[in-house]
């Protein structure tokens, strides 16, 4: 008989392993609305209910009251923008699918993961949508930008400076190494064990479908590496990687190399836009500061997590909270929160 903990656990595993299984498809199909479709249908269990954890935490030297309703270790929204956050204690289980049910003055701040179905009706109650990821795009009229600013002007005279070449590759050995050697090492240098890497079946999926670049010099050889799907009229790039995760060699402009690979390849092939992958909501990332740098505009992905946030306004160590680490929101388009 299974038990009540472990089927969540097996639900998350086939959710994940569902959503890589449809990624290529609503990237790179006319009908995109079959594999976000496919995606809503079996997350609905998962987002139907969810555990409740009440949390003590400071900002600001102030104390507040935090709730969050869902998959334990969903929801890191609370983590970002709090000083700290105590020992949770468990309130059992809450429906997931009415706002007026759920009550959003039971804490200084709640965070409860929703099923896209029910966004409409927490922005209709006042709750604000974030994205758990968002998407990066632009057209590549647009990029690079003709007056780039300083830093991207910089990277862009290491590029030359640092004499970077291409390579093209695509053999079993080609990929392992680019996975293995750049893409996992990167994943997990920026973001530790939530970093994502694609399962098995997506890597061969990829390599199957994709170009794989590699940016190397005379003296150490491959150091990077981008792979590039075309998706109708669109560039997508659905992983990079850097060798060994050095950060010396971003330092040094070989993702920038990266990027212009791909942009040059995009343009040779009568492309228009160029999609770079995603990055979290949150404006102050690293990531997001490298790709507007870029020209690159911020678009929702409609197969990632959401979480329903309301805040009491009243608040202020919340105000400044969130004017310290503004967020992303999705109210069927994207703008940035602030408190």
């Amino acid at each position: 008989m299974t038990e009540p903990e472990a089927l969540p656990s097996r639900l998350d595993r086939l959710a994940e392993d569902v959503k890589e299984r449809i990624l290529i498809q609503t990237q790179c199909s006319p009908r995109p609305w079959i594999g976000i479709a496919a995606r809503a249908m079996l997350t609905l269990p998962l987002q139907a209910r969810g555990g409740a954890r009440r949390y003590a935490a400071s900002s600001d030297g102030e104390t507040l009251d935090v709730l969050t309703i869902g998959r334990e270790g969903s929801l890191h929204l609370p983590e970002r923008v709090m000083d700290s956050l105590g020992e949770p204690e468990r309130l059992g289980h809450r429906g997931l699918w009415s706002p007026r049910r759920l009550g959003r003055r039971c804490g200084d701040l709640v965070v409860a993961e929703i099923h896209p179905l029910a966004a409409p009706r927490f922005r209709k109650a006042g709750w604000i949508v974030v994205p758990h990821a968002v998407r990066w795009e632009a057209s590549l009229a647009s990029i690079p930008p003709s007056k780039p600013g300083h830093s991207l002007a910089d990277d862009l005279r290491r590029v030359r400076n640092r004499g970077y070449a291409l390579e093209r590759a695509g053999s079993p050995p080609d990929w392992e190494e680019f996975f293995s050697e750049m893409v996992t090492p990167l994943a997990r240098e920026r973001f530790g064990r939530d970093g994502w890497t694609p399962n098995r079946r997506l890597r061969r999926d990829l390599a199957a479908l994709a170009t794989l670049l590699f940016v190397r010099t005379e003296e150490e050889g491959r150091v990077a590496g981008i792979c590039v799907v075309r998706a109708g009229a669109k560039a997508w790039t659905p992983a990079l990687g850097v060798k060994a995760a050095e950060r010396r060699l971003v330092r040094e402009g070989a993702v920038a190399a990266a990027y212009l690979a791909v942009i040059e390849l995009a343009r040779s092939e009568g492309l228009e836009r160029v999609d770079f992958g995603r990055t979290s909501p949150f404006l102050n990332d690293g990531l997001h500061r490298y790709k507007r740098k870029w020209g690159l505009v911020p678009a929702v992905d409609r197969i990632v997590q959401l979480s329903a946030v309301w805040l009491d306004t009243e608040r202020s160590a919340l105000r400044r909270a969130f004017a310290r680490e503004p967020v992303l929101i999705d109210d069927g388009g994207l703008r940035v929160f602030a408190g």
